[in-house]
């Protein structure tokens, strides 16, 4: 007679069977389902997979020292995507897009009950795909483990998409994209109408300290009699000043866009 031994899921624990059969196909973690972003699952993941071996520490959040289920979560989401959860796995759930098991993505958050008669959610973990969930195991600390695991089979509850991932990564994007804008050639003469293609950097400010260069100042440093100075002289200075009160509003506004 055969006996099988089930661990109890007490807070972040769980431990892994051998069998790891996938819970979706291929195509279907291939197919990105609305509202979330490839990139910053991708960031999330990727995380995950370094918090392997972590030590499990009731209430701990860092990768070195230890870390529960709903932490290590906290962290990697707030650092990756730049989305704030709450600090433990019920609440996390709650802030969740709730989605069916078979469209989980990678990047998306799984639960888990105490009982498999029921209760609220205790246990929280990444999915990573192919059915696999990065988690915090109070036995084992960070590890992988797999849904179609007889155990976490039992004890699933829920699958969750963590709302507002796509516009944490489109904000970020604001931030680090280089795209190409396209303006008139207006200085050509020989080929009017003809455009050119330039980078749209993120603008630094100007320093308050550097100082605007005005008549006043060329006069401070080169003294001269303000008659003598050659009116063509003084209408450039003016409109190199212009120039630069127009390029300082045009910097402003593109910062002032960036930190929307």
């Amino acid at each position: 007679m055969a006996i099988v031994l089930q661990p109890a899921l007490v807070g972040c624990s769980g431990k892994r069977q051998a069998v790891r059969p996938p819970v979706s196909s291929p195509r279907q973690e291939q197919h990105e389902q609305p509202g979330i972003d490839a990139g910053v699952a991708s960031d999330i993941v990727g995380e995950a997979r370094r918090w392997l071996g972590t030590p499990y520490k009731y209430g701990g959040d860092r990768r070195r020292h230890g870390t529960d289920c709903s932490g290590m979560v906290m962290v990697i989401f707030r650092d990756k995507a730049g989305v704030s959860l709450p600090r433990n796995s019920a609440r996390q759930q709650q802030a969740c897009e709730k989605i069916r098991r078979e469209q989980l993505a990678p990047g998306d958050l799984v639960f888990f009950r105490p009982s498999t008669r029921g209760g609220g959610v205790s246990h929280v973990g990444i999915y990573v795909g192919d059915g696999d969930f990065i988690h915090a195991s109070s036995s084992k600390g960070v590890m992988v483990s797999n849904l179609s695991q007889k155990y976490y089979d039992t004890h699933f509850h829920s699958a969750g998409r963590v709302k507002g991932i796509a516009l944490a990564r489109q904000k970020r994007d604001r931030r680090q994209e280089i795209d190409v804008v396209t303006v008139p050639v207006q200085a050509v003469q020989e080929h009017p109408g003809n455009t050119v293609s330039i980078p749209r950097l993120p603008a630094p400010r100007i320093p308050a300290d550097v100082p605007a260069v005005t008549l006043d100042s060329l006069l401070r440093m080169h003294p001269a009699p303000a008659d003598r100075v050659v009116p063509a002289i003084r209408h450039e200075v003016e409109e190199a000043e212009e120039q630069r009160r127009r390029a300082q509003c045009e910097l402003d506004s593109i910062i002032m866009y960036l930190e929307m």
